[in-house]
């Protein structure tokens, strides 16, 4: 059953970074630019006269090999002092992830789910949370958790290539802070080895930029770092996949949706795209399509004009 409710952009690019997966509820932060270690020297270079000319450049040459040197070796002993340790977890549902004991506590709620918690400075409970579900598909399982946000929460949707993979799908949910209160939510669902693997980022921000970008950045990570021992073919878009192809004025048009989510659209020019339940939008997300997918027929939609692709 198609899901033709969900209205929606698609996720840009055919490679996306989720990779800030959960930074989506985190809204925008200040940059920070990083302090320069360098300081431009104010004296001007001495005069060198004939006779100590070589000497003098032997030296400065040999004492500035021996300062880069010094430099390298102070610069590896601080890399090597302050890079940060970090720990994998591994679930029986068969995903990794990387995280930062220091600033994060891990709570196995059960079987199938696992909190990873923000231990650092915060105003409020900050947190990754990952769950296996079963006997449900990825909408059912967001509508289902996006009920407790109440009816009048706002909410964006979009979808996009699932975390930690560029052909697998998945679904974003985020409840954004309308009221300034800090609080956001970002869900992430996708079909998993016959279930629903779910990812959650919970967030209450206190709008100091440096501690908000900390909290954002290592919750992410947790999410960015995942990887899969056997994520397996996903299968309820199997129905969708294939070339539809329509005819105009003696020309054969056709749309290629294949099983990973890519696709091509072969009309004037032959165009590389991704595709999702309503939309297909070019590979380098400069323009998108409206769809319709029905049994073996694709209605594509651009404004008022409808064409519809009938599948060989």
């Amino acid at each position: 059953m198609r899901n033709n409710y969900l209205k929606n952009k698609l996720l840009v690019g055919v490679t996306l970074v989720s990779m800030l997966a959960m930074t989506t509820a985190c809204g925008n932060g200040a940059t920070v630019e990083p302090e320069s270690t360098l300081e431009e020297a104010d004296e001007s270079p001495a005069t060198l006269g004939e006779d100590d000319t070589e000497e003098t450049t032997d030296e400065s040459s040999e004492a500035a090999t021996d300062s880069a040197e010094d430099a390298a070796s102070e610069d590896s002993a601080t890399e090597e002092v302050s890079a940060p340790d970090y720990e994998s977890y591994t679930s029986d549902d068969g995903w990794t992830v990387s995280y930062y004991p220091d600033v994060i506590e891990v709570n196995e709620v059960d079987e199938h789910n696992v909190q990873f918690i923000y231990t650092g400075e915060s105003t409020d409970t900050n947190m990754a949370v990952i769950s296996y579900l079963e006997d449900t598909t990825p909408i059912e399982a967001l509508d289902e958790l996006a009920k407790g946000w109440g009816s009048d929460a706002e909410v964006t949707k979009s979808e996009g290539f699932f975390p930690g993979t560029s052909d697998k799908w998945g679904y974003w949910y985020t409840l954004q802070d309308t009221e300034g209160t800090g609080y956001s939510e970002t869900v992430i669902a996708g079909e998993y080895n016959g279930g629903v693997l779910m990812f959650e980022g919970v967030f209450h921000l206190s709008g100091d930029d440096e501690t908000d970008m900390a909290i954002c950045d290592i919750t992410a990570m947790v999410v960015d770092s995942v990887s899969y021992e056997n994520f397996e073919d996903q299968t309820m878009y199997n129905e969708f996949s294939g070339t539809y192809s329509a005819e105009s004025d003696g020309f054969t048009y056709s749309i290629v949706l294949n099983d990973d989510h890519t696709g091509a659209l072969h009309m004037q020019d032959d165009i590389d795209v991704i595709w999702g339940d309503d939309e297909i939008i070019y590979a380098d997300g400069s323009f998108t399509y409206e769809i319709e997918l029905n049994g073996d027929e694709l209605t594509l939609i651009d404004g008022d004009n409808k064409t519809v692709y009938t599948r060989e």
